[in-house]
């Protein structure tokens, strides 16, 4: 049977068009550009977001990256949907021009993006304090997403992709050391430290001036 994957990046754009036109604008005035939207296999996060990471050579214009991960697919709908949102406020910070500019704070988790999620209905969780590497989100009950994205999966329906079950995992008699790895949302780079440390320092990217995230599992 062939698969036509265009209908999971259509649901994902229908659902930006959505959110954008009934959430975004409506609450801070301001109707966001589309980005390149994705799926991908990073296996760390929900979703990311790198800003004006792309060249469009026919319209010879910058474009940003929203991604779904596979973790997210996983979640029920609306939670799918909650991370999207939560990627294009990342997005909304940057086309506000109120993304920090603190190399400890940085525009991916800034206090501006803080205070726009909570405006739209989704409370940021922290996990490692002032760094701000470890986010996520709930969903806010009686907030502004959450009715509106309900509309948009009762009238599009489910979310058309889950991910699978993993293939069970041999075991091996070779044990390994895993250390915690620092990566780079825009340019792959990426940087190993003992266990001991990783709560205790900020890793910088040289190539794009921006805080690493932490992969500590």
């Amino acid at each position: 049977m062939n698969i036509d994957t265009k209908v999971y990046y259509d649901y994902l754009y229908a659902a930006y068009d959505y959110l954008n036109n009934n959430i975004i604008e409506p609450v801070f005035g301001h109707a966001l550009n589309r980005p390149v939207i994705t799926l991908s296999h990073k296996a760390t996060a929900r979703g990311f977001y790198v800003h004006e990471i792309y060249q469009d050579k026919t319209l010879e214009q910058r474009l940003s990256e929203v991604s779904i991960s596979r973790p997210s697919l996983r979640n029920d709908s609306l939670t799918i949907l909650s991370t999207l949102l939560h990627e294009m406020i990342h997005k909304l910070t940057f086309e506000l021009n109120t993304a920090a500019k603190s190399t400890l704070v940085t525009g991916y988790h800034c206090k501006n993006w803080e205070r726009y999620m909570k405006q739209v209905g989704l409370e940021p969780v922290f996990f490692n304090g002032k760094i701000r590497t470890k986010v996520s989100h709930n969903i806010v009950e009686d907030g502004v997403f959450k009715p509106i994205a309900q509309k948009f999966i009762n009238e599009y329906g489910e979310f058309p992709l889950a991910q699978g079950e993993p293939d069970p995992i041999k075991e091996s008699n070779t044990k390994t050391k895993s250390r915690p790895q620092f990566y780079c949302n825009n340019c792959g780079t990426k940087f190993s430290v003992p266990k001991s440390v990783v709560d205790e320092i900020i890793v910088t990217c040289r190539n794009c001036n921006t805080v690493l995230e932490c992969n500590n599992e």
